[in-house]
């Protein structure tokens, strides 16, 4: 968390044209009709745009097919061949049927959130992956392992596909999985073997250059999560981004404005990441109340196995004299009231009681992972909320 943002290349109109153009492409042999309507007060290049992604066109002349969306190229990522990564592995997890592919989600939602990808950006990633799965298994293809990585300049989602077949993608799960993933990612690549199947599907994201700013925020997760706050100094961070010193106190007057703002950018992060978890897993807000303690316990395990630099960092910043206490408490906040409004939108008849409840095992879950290092506190809280929620919950 608080890494600078690893997204596509993409401009918000070109992703737009490539959802639309892919969308209508993908349900092209439906019987169905999808209709998007324009106004009049759209650009000429709006609906140059409108003619390339939409096979047919009505307007004040009548209906008629469009020219320029049979000529237009596809608009996805580009398609490559898959070569070797010479990167980092950050994640995998391998699903045997179709029971276990919900495991595959952590190995991807968490690295890609962590890599600074937008909430919905993490979504479709996922979507396309474990529906990617799904089709793979429904086709007896055996079990798929999906794994995170990064190089340098690229951020990569691999999923293994068990016995090479060309029905994973051409299946309507599968052929969804690869629309959705073309739509966000800057390129696709198969891993073939020498009679054309595919063995593995690769959804590769262009790492975009970064300025001093988000280098020396960069170097402050890095050092910071290593070491510490207190043990990073000004000249590491300097050295680590690779920026001259006046350039760190042109941009951060202090190193404890670099420490307010990185940990405000952590904590507001880490927030919504939660939040989204949350409300991805379950629907009704007894449901949500439930997964905080699941989604808490995941991401505690996920920052252990990463050598726990959020748990240390959190537990640093709740210090009275912390200058970054106030931009830790505001993410607490917000916490706070997203669940005090599920636990009241769940008829909870005291959810004030309830939610200090919660606050105070949360805290005891980060302070026990950050000393021990081990995800144990997080499993033993979960079983207490459910006995709180059994006890809070009217009949």
């Amino acid at each position: 968390m608080g890494h600078p943002p690893v997204e596509a290349t993409l401009g918000r109109e070109e992703r737009w044209l490539r959802y639309e153009s892919l969308f209508n492409r993908l349900f092209a042999d439906a019987p169905i009709w999808l209709i998007c309507p324009y106004g009049r007060n759209h650009s000429d290049e709006a609906l140059l745009r409108c003619r390339k992604t939409h096979p047919t066109m009505v307007t004040a002349a009548g209906r008629a097919p469009s020219p320029d969306y049979f000529a237009s190229p596809n608009t996805g990522a580009p398609f490559a061949t898959a070569g070797e990564i010479d990167g980092r592995e950050i994640s995998s997890a391998t699903a045997a049927g179709p029971a276990e592919v919900v495991s595959l989600r952590r190995a991807v939602v968490w690295p890609a959130r962590n890599a600074g990808f937008s909430v919905s950006d993490a979504q479709d990633l996922v979507l396309a992956v474990t529906e990617l799965a799904h089709a793979a298994i429904d086709d007896s293809a055996g079990p798929v392992t999906v794994r995170t990585a990064a190089t340098e300049h690229a951020w990569y989602c691999e999923i293994a596909l068990g016995k090479a077949s060309s029905t994973h993608l051409s299946s309507g799960r599968g052929r969804v999985a690869i629309a959705v993933g073309s739509i966000v990612c800057d390129r696709v690549e198969l891993a073939d073997e020498a009679g054309g199947s595919t063995t593995a599907v690769r959804f590769v994201f262009a790492t975009p250059s970064r300025t001093p700013r988000e280098r020396i925020l960069a170097a402050a997760t890095t050092l910071f999560g290593r070491n510490g706050i207190r043990a990073a100094t000004v000249n590491a961070i300097a050295a680590e981004a690779n920026v001259a010193k006046a350039t760190f106190y042109s941009l951060f007057p202090s190193k404890d404005q670099l420490v307010v703002t990185w940990l405000a950018g952590l904590t507001d992060n880490w927030v919504e990441n939660v939040i989204a978890e949350i409300e991805a897993r379950a629907e009704s807000p007894r449901e949500r109340l439930h997964a905080w303690f699941d989604v808490l316990g995941e991401w505690v395990e996920e920052d252990i196995a990463a050598g726990s630099p959020v748990l240390r960092t959190a537990n640093e910043a709740r210090a009275p004299q912390h200058p970054a206490r106030d931009a830790h408490r505001e993410g607490s906040r917000r916490l706070h009231d997203y669940l005090h409004e599920t636990a009241t939108a769940a008829g909870i008849p005291d959810p004030d009681r309830l939610i200090e409840e919660f606050e105070l095992l949360a805290q005891g879950v980060i302070s026990e992972a950050a000393r021990s290092s081990t995800p144990r506190a997080a499993h033993v809280a979960a079983h207490a909320a459910t006995r709180l929620l059994a006890t809070a919950l009217p009949e």
